[in-house]
């Protein structure tokens, strides 16, 4: 496996992982009647350590799982 593909796996799994733990733990809890959304995050990071096509296709995915689920 070339370090392309491993790189979108993992990305992939970072998505998966940051959208199962917004859904089930992190929007539970609010603060001053907001709840907390951790996905800007793990984009910003990813996007500042991959590259702008990959933090943007991982955005569209996580953003999609989101609205989903």
């Amino acid at each position: 496996m070339n370090e392309t593909t491993q790189l979108w796996l993992r990305l992939g799994a970072l998505g998966l992982f940051a959208v199962i733990v917004q859904v089930a733990a992190v929007s539970q809890f609010t603060v001053f009647g907001v709840t907390a959304d951790i996905t800007p995050l793990v984009l910003a990071s990813a996007g500042l350590l991959t590259g702008a096509v990959a933090g943007s296709m991982l955005g569209f995915g996580m953003g999609l799982f989101v609205d989903m689920a």
